[in-house]
C-alpha cells in the first residue's frame, strides 16, 4: 500500500469518526476530492469501525513504511559482515566488533529515521536503558545502542534459529508440543511485562527456536523506539506495527497495555494450531485488519476442516488441505478437530476477544490455562460448571471412575440417610459428631502424608478437594466451628497434594473462621500453622513468619507450652527461618522441637525422625556434612524400624541422604538412595507432584555427579517442566534452574547455562526477593558462567554481590560465602588483578583452616585457586 495513501487516510478518518451525519459527508468531500481510491479507503475504516463487535472506535495507527536504507561498511564500534533482512521498522545487518574488545557475532538494526531532535534522541536513549536490562533466557539480549552519524542502531544478541510456525511445522510437532513451545513464548513475554516493557510486535518472525527447541523473542519492545511521540499526552502519530498481528486497539492508535500483547499472543497461538491467522490480511494491510478484528473469529477446531489458499514467494497461491494442516501436526484432520474443539477454541478466542477486559489479564494467565488443558484440569476460558468439571475429571480417570461410581453413589445414599436422621432427631450432638468426624476423615482419604497406598493423583484427588472448597462455605455458614475445622482440613490437605496456591485462600479463611468462632484454641493455631506455612513456600516469607509466630502464641496462650503441639510450631518456625538461611534463629527452634519430642515419646516415633530431618538440614547449612549425614542416617532407620518405607516422608529423607552423599563425595551410595527415594514419591504422591520433581532433580544432580550427562540432562528437564506445571513460582523451583545451569557450564553449553543462570537470578528475585541466600546463589552461578563466557567484567558484577549478600545472611566463615569468594578471586585474576585475587583467597583459606582444619574441602579449592592464579 502507499504509505502517502493510507497516511492522508488514517488522518481524514482520526476526524470523520468524531463527526455525524452530513457532517461526516462534508469532511469525506471536502478531504478526499477526486481521489476515489483514498474515499474508499476511508471508507472501509468507517465501515470497520461501526461494527458492533468492536469497542474500540478511536485513533488511527499509521504504519511505518520506508525506504531502504544503503548498508554502511560500519557502524560505531562494528564492522558490518552482511545484510540478514529489511523491515517495516528499518534494516538488520550481521556485524562484529571492530576493535576487538568481543569476538561474537551481533544482530544491528538500523532504525529508519525519525530522530533528528533532541527530544526524540532522549527518548530514545532513555528507552535503550529500560530495553538493556531486560536479561531473561528466552529474550534476546539488547547489547548496545548509538547513534552514527544522526542514524540510530541497536546492537542485539544474534540469535541462530527458525521461525517458530516453520520450526514446528518442519518437525511435525504435535499440539501439545506446540502448546509446550507456546508457553516459553508466554513466559517470556511475561517477564518483560513484569519490567514494564511491551513488545508491541509479537509475530512468529520475531520468535526463533534453536535445535534444541529453545524459544528466543526478538525485537522487544523495538516499536516504540520507533514511534513518532508527539508529546506528553498525546497518542503517537506513527506507530510501527505488523497489521496482521495487531490488536484492535494498537491498529486503532489507542494507548496500549500488557494485554495488546495478550492478542498478539492469541493469533501466534492460533496460527501455530491451524496453519492460518484467524482473519486473511495481505501483509501491511491495516485496513483490512481493522476489519478483521472487529468480527469475531471462527472457533479453531472448524477451520481446520476447511482448505485455504495461501500466498507463495512467486506472487502465485496455493491450496493448504486439512489433510496437509493435519500431517503437520502428525495427526489426522478430523482427530485435530476433536483435540481443538471445546477448551483450546475457547482458550484462543479468550486471547482474542476485541475488549481488552475480556482477555487473559496477563500472558502468564494464558499460560496457566494451556497448561491447565495440558494436565486435563479445567480451564478458566470455560465457564465453570460442575458438568464441565466432571466431564475433565473422567477424561483424567477413564479407569477409575466405572469403580469409583459405586462407592460415590453409596456415598449419596448415605448423605440422604443422614440429612433424614438430622430431621428427626437434631438434638443429638453425639450423632452429629459421628457424622462430622466421617466427613473430615472423608476428606482426609487422598492424603498420601496420612496413608500409605494411597497416590496423589489418584481418583479422589484434586476434583473433589477443589469442589468440597467451594461447597464448605455455601454448605456451613450456620456451624462456624464445623465450618472453621473443615476449612483447616481442606487446606492441610491441598498443602500436602502440593497445591501450594490453592491452599492460601482456604487456610485464610480457617483462620478467620477459627478466630470468629472460637478465638484462642488447638484449632485456631493449627489454622494460623499451617497459613504460615502455607505463605512461607508460596515465596511470602515475611507473612508466613508472622502466621507462624501467631500460632506459637496461640499454644503459649492456652498452656500447650512443652507440647506435641508446640514441638510441631517450632520445627514449621525453624524450617521458615533455615530456608531464609537465618540460622542462628532457626536453631534454638529446632533443637527445642527435637528435645520436647524425644522427651514425650518413644525413641523409634517417627516424630523424632523428622527432627532429626530437621537437625540434619541445620547441619548441612553449617557446613558440617558428616553430621548431617549422621542426622539423616538415624532418622531413616526410625522410619526402616516402623515400616513406614511406603510413605512420602521416608522418600524425602532418603532424597535428602543422597544430596548428603553426593556432597560428600560418596556418589554410588547416592544414586542407589536417592533411586530408591524417587521410587518411593513416584508410587505415593505421584509424577506430578513438587516434591516428585524435586526428587527427580536431586537424582539428577547425581547422575551428572557419575559422569552420564545424557541421563542428567533428561531427569533435570522433566524436573524443571513438572516443577513450572504443578508449583509455579514458589521456593521449591528455583534451586533446579541454578543446578541445571551448573551442569551445562561444566558440559561446555555455556549459552544454554547462561539463559538458565538469569532465569533463576529473575524467578529468585521475583518470588523471594534481591536480599535471599538462593538469589545470591543464582548470582554467583551466573557469574560462574559469564566469566568463562570471557566476559570478566559482567562476571566481577555478580561475584561481588553474592559475596556481600552471603557474607551478610550466612557469615563469612561459611563455605558457601568461601565458595563464591573463590569465584570472585578468579575474576579478578582475568581482570589482571592476581595481587588482589592472592590476597583475597588468603583470607578464605586462613578462615576455612581456623574453622574446620588444614583438611576442609574449601582449603583445597583455595589451593587450587591460588595455583591457577599464580601461573597466569
Amino acid at each position: 500500500m502507499d504509505p502517502d495513501l493510507w497516511s492522508q487516510a488514517t488522518k481524514i478518518f482520526a476526524r470523520a469518526v468524531e463527526l455525524e451525519g452530513s457532517e461526516r459527508h462534508r469532511h469525506l468531500d471536502e478531504s478526499c476530492d477526486e481521489q476515489p481510491a483514498l474515499r474508499e479507503l476511508v471508507e472501509r475504516l468507517l465501515d470497520a469501525d461501526l461494527d458492533p463487535g468492536t469497542v474500540m472506535a478511536e485513533g488511527p495507527a499509521v504504519l511505518l513504511d520506508v525506504g531502504p536504507l544503503p548498508r554502511p561498511d560500519s557502524l560505531g564500534p562494528y564492522r558490518i559482515v552482511d545484510e540478514i533482512g529489511r523491515g517495516g521498522m528499518g534494516t538488520v545487518l550481521l556485524g562484529e566488533r571492530a576493535d576487538g574488545r568481543f569476538d561474537r557475532k551481533v544482530a544491528i538494526k538500523v532504525i529508519s529515521g525519525g530522530f533528528d531532535t533532541d527530544e526524540t534522541r532522549e527518548r530514545f536513549e532513555s528507552e535503550v536503558r529500560i530495553l538493556a536490562a531486560l536479561e531473561h533466557p528466552n529474550i534476546a539480549r539488547l547489547y548496545d545502542a548509538g547513534m552514527d552519524g544522526g542514524q540510530p542502531y541497536l546492537v542485539m544478541e544474534y540469535v541462530e534459529g527458525e521461525r517458530i510456525d516453520r520450526y514446528s511445522d518442519s518437525l511435525r510437532l504435535s499440539v501439545p508440543e506446540r502448546l509446550g513451545l507456546f508457553q516459553q513464548v508466554c513466559r517470556a513475554v511475561q517477564f518483560a511485562h513484569q519490567n514494564l516493557v511491551i513488545h508491541r510486535d509479537l509475530k512468529p518472525s520475531n520468535i526463533l527456536v534453536s535445535d534444541e527447541g529453545r524459544v528466543k523473542l526478538l525485537d522487544f519492545g523495538i516499536a516504540k523506539l520507533t514511534e513518532e511521540d508527539p508529546g506528553p499526552g498525546a497518542p503517537p502519530t506513527r506507530l510501527a506495527l505488523t497489521p496482521e498481528y495487531a490488536s484492535p486497539e494498537q491498529l486503532r492508535g489507542k494507548p496500549l497495555s500488557t494485554v495488546s500483547d495478550v492478542y498478539s499472543l492469541g493469533i501466534v497461538l492460533y496460527e501455530l494450531l491451524t496453519g492460518r491467522r484467524p482473519y486473511e490480511a495481505s501483509p501491511g494491510d491495516l485496513a483490512a485488519a481493522v476489519e478483521g478484528t472487529s468480527r469475531e473469529p471462527s472457533n479453531p477446531s472448524t477451520v481446520v476442516t476447511r482448505s485455504f489458499d495461501t500466498p507463495k514467494p512467486d506472487g502465485s497461491s496455493e491450496t493448504v488441505s486439512p489433510a496437509a494442516i493435519g500431517e503437520a501436526r502428525n495427526t489426522t484432520p478430523d482427530r485435530l478437530r476433536r483435540v481443538l474443539k471445546g477448551d483450546l477454541d475457547q482458550i484462543v478466542l479468550k486471547a482474542l476477544r476485541s475488549n481488552p477486559a475480556s482477555r487473559y489479564p496477563s500472558a502468564q494467565a494464558l499460560a496457566d490455562d494451556i497448561g491447565r488443558f495440558l494436565a486435563g484440569l479445567p480451564v478458566q476460558a470455560r465457564p465453570d460448571s460442575l458438568r464441565y468439571r466432571a466431564g475433565r475429571f473422567v477424561r483424567r480417570h477413564r479407569l477409575g471412575v466405572t469403580a469409583a461410581s459405586a462407592a460415590v453413589f453409596a456415598l449419596v445414599a448415605t448423605s440422604a440417610v443422614a440429612t433424614w436422621q438430622a430431621d428427626v432427631a437434631r438434638q443429638e450432638r453425639d450423632s452429629a459428631e459421628r457424622a462430622f468426624g466421617f466427613l473430615e476423615d472423608l476428606l482426609i482419604s487422598p492424603d498420601p502424608f496420612r496413608d500409605q497406598g494411597i497416590r496423589a493423583d489418584s481418583v479422589r484427588m484434586i476434583d473433589f478437594i477443589d469442589y468440597a472448597a467451594e461447597r464448605v462455605d455455601e454448605d456451613l455458614t450456620s456451624e462456624p466451628v464445623t465450618r472453621a475445622r473443615m476449612l483447616t482440613t481442606l487446606g492441610r490437605v491441598y498443602l500436602n497434594l502440593g497445591r501450594l496456591q490453592d491452599a492460601v485462600p482456604v487456610l485464610t479463611s480457617a483462620v478467620e473462621a477459627n478466630e470468629a468462632a472460637s478465638g484462642p484454641s488447638p484449632e485456631l493455631a493449627e489454622s494460623q500453622l499451617q497459613l504460615g506455612f502455607a505463605l512461607d513456600q508460596n515465596g511470602r516469607r515475611e507473612e508466613g513468619e508472622e502466621h507462624l509466630r501467631a500460632g506459637m502464641a496461640t499454644l503459649e496462650a492456652i498452656g500447650g507450652i512443652g507440647s506435641l503441639e508446640t514441638a510441631h510450631a517450632q520445627e514449621l518456625l525453624g524450617r521458615s527461618l533455615m530456608d531464609s538461611r537465618r540460622l542462628d534463629e532457626a536453631e534454638p527452634f529446632v533443637q527445642a522441637s527435637y528435645d520436647t519430642r524425644r522427651a514425650l515419646l518413644e525413641d523409634d516415633d517417627p516424630l523424632i525422625a523428622r527432627s532429626g530431618n530437621m537437625l540434619a538440614g541445620l547441619s548441612s547449612l553449617r557446613g558440617d556434612q558428616e553430621g548431617a549425614i549422621t542426622f539423616m542416617e538415624e532418622a531413616i532407620g526410625i522410619y526402616r524400624a516402623a515400616g513406614l518405607m511406603g510413605n512420602p516422608d521416608f522418600g524425602l529423607m532418603l532424597a535428602n541422604l543422597g544430596a548428603l552423599y553426593e556432597r560428600a563425595d560418596r556418589v554410588d551410595e547416592a544414586d542407589r538412595v536417592a533411586t530408591e527415594a524417587l521410587e518411593i514419591m513416584k508410587a505415593t504422591l505421584g509424577e506430578d507432584h513438587m516434591l516428585t520433581a524435586a526428587g527427580t532433580e536431586r537424582l539428577a544432580g547425581i547422575r551428572a555427579a557419575k559422569d552420564l550427562p545424557a541421563e542428567a540432562d533428561s531427569l533435570f528437564q522433566i524436573a524443571i517442566s513438572t516443577l513450572d506445571r504443578v508449583a509455579g513460582d514458589n521456593i521449591n523451583s528455583i534451586p533446579p534452574l541454578g543446578n541445571y545451569s551448573v551442569f551445562l557450564r561444566r558440559q561446555g553449553r555455556l549459552a544454554e547455562a547462561e539463559e538458565w543462570a538469569l532465569r533463576a537470578r529473575e524467578r529468585s528475585a521475583r518470588v523471594l526477593g534481591e536480599q535471599h541466600p538462593l538469589h545470591f546463589g543464582a548470582l554467583h552461578r551466573l557469574g560462574d558462567v559469564q566469566r568463562e563466557l570471557g566476559r570478566a567484567d559482567e562476571a566481577l558484577v555478580q561475584h561481588r554481590r553474592a559475596v556481600d549478600g552471603f557474607g551478610n545472611s550466612l557469615g563469612e566463615e561459611h563455605p558457601t560465602t568461601q565458595e563464591a569468594a573463590i569465584s570472585l578471586a578468579r575474576t579478578l585474576s582475568d581482570l589482571g588483578r592476581a595481587d588482589e585475587a592472592l590476597d583475597l583467597l588468603g583470607q578464605v583459606r586462613k578462615a576455612a583452616a581456623d574453622a574446620r582444619g588444614e583438611d576442609d574441602r574449601i582449603v583445597g579449592l583455595v589451593d587450587e585457586a591460588r595455583s591457577e592464579v599464580r601461573g597466569s
